[in-house]
């Protein structure tokens, strides 16, 4: 309604149970969880001491180059816990497709934890149980091989 009445008539129709549109649609929602992460990082660029900056600029650095080899490194920390949680969070995703789409249309947006619940409610709890050692087993993955991603950089 709201396109129809800003004279986008021919963009409305029924994004989330479009095949073209449903799997899009759920990554813009997922793009909003962005703010989120911008504050752990926004508090700890703010407490990096400006007399790096100051070190970086007097060697010719300009602003670019001090963000890339003076913030980034510095702040590796929260990059690596915001990795962390935004993976997890991919991971453990169920009310969103759950409520919007219910993994349709087609099982396009089905995600892990919506289809263990599928099992649970079918009663099929042997399929539960596969399907949550399967997401146990894949969140550990994730985690281990974003703390060796990150542990390379330490080394250096």
């Amino acid at each position: 309604g709201l396109l129809r009445t800003i004279g986008l008539g021919k963009y409305a129709k029924n994004w989330l149970g479009s095949l073209d549109t449903a799997f899009p649609c759920m990554l813009i929602y997922w793009v909003f969880y962005i703010g989120y992460y911008m504050v752990i990082m926004m508090a700890d660029i703010t407490n990096v001491d400006e007399s790096y900056y100051e070190a970086a600029k007097i060697d010719g650095a300009g602003t670019i180059s001090q963000h890339i080899y003076v913030t980034i490194p510095l702040i590796r920390g929260s990059i690596s816990t915001c990795v962390t949680l935004a993976m997890i969070f991919g991971l453990r995703t169920f009310e969103q497709v759950y409520l919007l789409t219910n993994g349709g249309p087609a099982n396009r947006t089905s995600v892990l934890v919506l289809y263990l619940y599928n099992q649970m409610k079918t009663n099929d709890y042997g399929g539960a149980n596969a399907s949550s050692v399967m997401l146990i087993l894949t969140g550990a993955c994730v985690i281990l091989l974003i703390r060796k991603f990150f542990s390379r950089f330490d080394r250096d």
